[in-house]
This record gives C-alpha cells, structure tokens and sequence, in this order.
C-alpha cells in the first residue's frame, strides 16, 4: 500500500498514460478500503471484549443487549467485507449483461424466468 502510495504521489506520476494512472489510483482505492474496513472491525471487536468485561462485573441488562447488537453489527460487516474479499479480481468492477431465457417447462419456465429477473432488478437497485 505505501510502495502505491508513493508511487501516484510521485512527480513522474502524472506523466504516465491516462490508463496507468486509473489503474493506480483504484488500485490505492481499494486497497485503502479493504484496510479501512478491517480497522474498523478490529475496533469494534476491542468495543466488545471491553462491554463484554464490563458486563461480567456488572450484570447489565441494558449492557447485554448492546452488546448483542453489537455482535450482530460486527457479523454483518465480516459478511460483507468476506464478500468484497471474493471480488478483487481485475474485472470485477465492471459491468455485466445478464440474460435470462426460459428453457423447457412451458409456463412454469416462463414464470421463473420472469421471479429470476425480478429477483436481480431489485438487488441491484
């Protein structure tokens, strides 16, 4: 990350092609947010063994479902940065065309077909 850093801040750097520098700076891009996300989960995981301490000494009803939020917070940024992990391959932030064409089955086929495609309308919206 530094070597990048360093490199797009050097004076040569905007020298370089239109393309190259696009490159590096997505490179640094991504790079800075893949750790920025890990930063922010190694912190909130000090929050916890720190309320999880402090329940112990107190009991805290209160303490115990904070910290339960917390927990299920901290599941779902693992979830999501295990699945900005498997994207890190060179195309993966482009675009895509998507077809769906109903196969044999007739109606039910067809059917499908169209809950599939509404199905990927929502989630990208």
């Amino acid at each position: 990350m530094q070597d990048l850093e360093n490199e797009t801040s050097d004076d040569g750097f905007w020298e370089l092609p239109q393309g190259e520098r696009t490159v590096l700076l997505k490179q640094v891009s991504r790079l800075s947010d893949s750790i920025q996300g890990w930063e922010t989960l190694d912190s909130l995981h000090d929050d916890l063994e720190a309320a999880a301490e402090l329940y112990r000494e107190e009991d805290d009803a209160d303490l115990l479902k904070e910290i339960l939020d917390s927990c299920e917070k901290l599941d779902n940024d693992i979830d999501s940065l295990e699945i900005t992990g498997l994207f890190n391959g060179e195309a993966d932030d482009r675009n895509a065309i998507v077809s769906i064409h109903p196969g044999a089955g007739g109606t039910e086929s067809t059917d499908w077909a169209s809950m599939l495609y509404d199905m990927y309308r929502r989630w990208i919206a």
